[in-house]
């Protein structure tokens, strides 16, 4: 079955993707962590820093998110963060990350 997210790399960073995914879990598990402690703040900054580093790795859905969590967290809406976690687990457990050689 074909993943319903389908992103697409450049060589050129393929190595740096699973470091970054990996960080990227370890940030759904902090950000619940701070749900459950209703740190808001907290929640948006990590939201702030996922909305600025996606991009750069060819994740733009991720940045999205961090933007929806900046959002949310400055809002200090509970149930807008934890749909906004449950997006990101649901993308994290279903992104397919394919390789494209870099165009020189």
């Amino acid at each position: 079955m074909e993943s319903p997210f389908r992103v697409w790399i450049d060589e050129d960073i393929a190595d740096l993707i699973p470091g970054y995914m990996g960080r990227r879990r370890e940030d759904l598990a902090n950000l619940s962590a701070l749900l459950e402690l209703e740190e808001f703040e907290g929640i948006a900054f990590i939201g702030h820093s996922m909305k600025g580093s996606g991009g750069g790795y060819g994740l733009f859905a991720i940045s999205e998110m961090g933007r929806d969590l900046e959002r949310d967290g400055g809002l200090r809406n509970g149930v807008l963060v934890k749909n906004s976690l449950d997006r990101l687990e649901h993308y994290l457990n279903h992104v397919e990350i394919l390789i494209k050689p870099c165009e020189r």
